[in-house]
Parts: C-alpha cells; sequence; structure tokens
C-alpha cells in the first residue's frame, strides 16, 4: 500500500506549529530524519532528510565554528529584493517523498513555493522559519516513515542476500 496525501486546502487555525527537535542518524541505508515536535503536546513529525541536508543543517547550528551556510547567498538575495520568507507548511506525500509549501511576502509575481521536504529543511532552518502541518499529515506521515523502514529494511536483506550469494 502507498500512502499519499494530496495537497488541500486548509485553514491557519487547523495548523499545529512544530519545532526543531533535533535529527536521527542511522547506519546503512536508512535515511536520517529531521524531528519536529509539538510544543505542548505529544505529536511528532518526522521529515525524512538527505545527507546533504543534514550536513548543512548540522554545521549551521554548530556553534563552535564561524557560522557558514550554503543559503548565505539566498538570504541576501531574499533580502535585496524585500521578499520575506513566513513560514513552512507540510502539505503533500506522494510516493517516497514529503512536500512543503513556503510562503513569503514582497513578490508581485508570487506568495508561495511547492519543495520536496528533503531538500528544503536546512533552508528553513536557516531562516527559521516556522514549521506547520495538520493533524492528518503528522499521522499519515508517522504511517510513511513505517512504510519506508520496512521498504528500506527489505532492500538492505536483499544486498546481502546478493552479496552471499555471490561470495
Amino acid at each position: 500500500m502507498i500512502i499519499q496525501i494530496q495537497e488541500s486546502a486548509f485553514h491557519q487555525k487547523d495548523l499545529i506549529e512544530l519545532f526543531p527537535l533535533g535529527i536521527t542518524l542511522a547506519a546503512e541505508a536508512q535515511r536520517p530524519y529531521l524531528l519536529l515536535r509539538e510544543q505542548k503536546g505529544d505529536r511528532t513529525l518526522p521529515v525524512p532528510m538527505n545527507p546533504v541536508e543534514v550536513g548543512v543543517s548540522l554545521t549551521q547550528a554548530n556553534p563552535t565554528q564561524v557560522p557558514t551556510s550554503p543559503h548565505h547567498f539566498s538570504k541576501l538575495l531574499m533580502e535585496s529584493l524585500a521578499i520575506k520568507a513566513k513560514q513552512c507548511v507540510f502539505v503533500e506525500i506522494k510516493g517516497t517523498f514529503m512536500y512543503v509549501r513556503i510562503y513569503f511576502t514582497g513578490s508581485p509575481l508570487a506568495t508561495s513555493v511547492k519543495l520536496r521536504a528533503d531538500e528544503a529543511m536546512s533552508l528553513c532552518l536557516y531562516l527559521e522559519l516556522p514549521f506547520f502541518a495538520t493533524p492528518e499529515f503528522i499521522q499519515t506521515s508517522r504511517e510513511f516513515t513505517s512504510q519506508w523502514e520496512v521498504w528500506s529494511q527489505t532492500q538492505i536483506t536483499r544486498q546481502n542476500t546478493n552479496k552471499s550469494l555471490i561470495q
């Protein structure tokens, strides 16, 4: 069964604000996750990330290093154009990807852009955007995460079986 959520209209009052809790690092073929958590409650949203995004996020968050980020140029460009990013909302699950919509003000051409979550998390963290999702999205994402973990474990087992057959 493939889990999907199609993007649909929502009201700001229906959204739950989520705060960064940490990043999980796993071995083998399992994805790392950014964990976002409701401030007063027990809902957690695990967001799959790619290794590059994890590295950028960890580097940006390291207080012992001189602040550096590949997103500095994007921030300066947005500021020079008077574009202000306002929030990041999780809106869709499609296949093995989550999607977010980043809302902004100041552009006469658009008010938001939709991106894969695994490509946008370090930018959103760098811009210190608030994260939001609907309760339905959070619940479905947990099923999505479980399904992904089963699939990736199956892939690891297949690879190990194939290695054994070759040897």
